[in-house]
């Protein structure tokens, strides 16, 4: 799976996702896992809109459902990337600045929800940012056992010949305490 910077994933696309996770009684597990960040989302359903299908999202307190594009496009992008994982055992995800519209406050725990999710379909991520308060969020996180982490850090080498440094997580981690910018 690619998930460009600045292109988000197609409403039908995730609600088609969702539907293969419905299907074989996955994602009540997956709702849970999600409204557990946004405490203030209830639900998340398949609906039709405009003829199409889409997920929509149940707000607390309130008698309507919403389109998921229309709560928070940072919100969008999560729950693509996290459909992405839970719909494909032993996958390949590659997503450009993952960062993008994601509020820093939530950097910590949607790691933590991507590394778990990681883990339980056997999958890889590759991700790519510009935001040290990523990278910072996502040392918080990292299991000291269990799934690897590595950072590559790409930069420019002699005769602007390009390096690629690759940083294991022990490495990476001491780099970041350490006020490392691997930017």
């Amino acid at each position: 799976f690619y998930m460009s910077a600045n292109l988000p994933i197609g409403s039908v696309e995730n609600a088609s996702r969702f539907s293969e996770l419905s299907k074989v009684n996955k994602h009540r597990r997956f709702v849970d896992l999600f409204i557990r960040e946004f405490d203030w989302l209830q639900d998340i359903d398949v609906e039709v809109h405009a003829g199409a299908p889409a997920l929509f999202a149940t707000i607390k307190g309130s008698g309507r459902k919403i389109p998921l594009p229309n709560v928070s496009a940072g919100i969008n992008r999560i729950i693509s990337i996290m459909l992405m994982i839970a719909t494909a055992q032993k996958s390949v995800v590659l997503v450009d600045e993952i960062e993008n519209g994601i509020y820093h406050s939530h950097m910590p725990s949607i790691w933590k929800t991507i590394i778990s999710l990681l883990d339980e379909y056997e999958s890889q991520l590759f991700a790519t940012t510009h935001s040290l308060e990523c990278l910072q969020s996502l040392t918080r996180v990292m299991p000291r056992k269990g799934p690897e982490v590595v950072l590559f850090q790409a930069d420019r080498g002699v005769d602007d010949g390009a390096v690629i440094r690759t940083l294991k997580a022990k490495t990476f981690i001491a780099g970041i305490e350490h006020g490392e910018d691997f930017r």
